[in-house]
């Protein structure tokens, strides 16, 4: 294999826990979030100085399927940041919902879009007007969300495996 180059590091953040996804923020160059599927917290980070620890950390709340899941069932698989807005972010849950955030009211979780609790979200992104949520499952269902109603709009699955 390719040997490890630490020397060509531009930045090394080191976390405790495995991670499924890191995002730039577009509205703050200085700063990326990770998420986890084991936690249900999102880690934001400084990138304009060295540090390990988070600067913010996002947390869910109560969920309308707190109790059902078991903790594996906890974790965040995907982020999406809204390009015009850099206090609002959505991230994709194994629980059956994809959640937002909005920094400027609060750390938990404002808005929960919710699908099949047998649904396992491992995908987020927004079209480019920010009004319409995709979230992806594993059982290969695409959920469409319009985020002006908090609605589910439509669910496709693939038939072909």
């Amino acid at each position: 294999g390719i040997p490890d180059d630490s020397s060509n590091y531009v930045l090394h953040i080191s976390n405790s826990m495995p991670l499924c996804a890191v995002r730039w923020n577009p509205g703050n160059q200085d700063e990326i979030v990770c998420s986890s599927s084991q936690t249900d917290k999102v880690l934001l980070f400084d990138i304009g100085y060295v540090s390990s620890a988070p600067t913010e950390v996002l947390q869910k709340g109560m969920t309308k399927f707190h109790g059902f899941c078991s903790e594996s069932r906890k974790g965040l698989t995907d982020l999406a940041f809204t390009p015009d807005d850099k206090s609002r972010l959505f991230a994709s849950g194994l629980d059956g919902a994809v959640y937002m955030w909005d920094r400027r009211l609060s750390k938990t979780h404002c808005v929960e879009l919710t699908a099949l609790l047998e649904s396992q979200f491992t995908s987020v992104k927004l079209n480019m007007d920010n009004r319409t949520v995709f979230g992806a499952t594993r059982n290969g269902t695409i959920h469409v969300w319009d985020t002006r109603g908090g609605r589910a709009s439509a669910a496709f699955q693939s038939h072909n495996e």
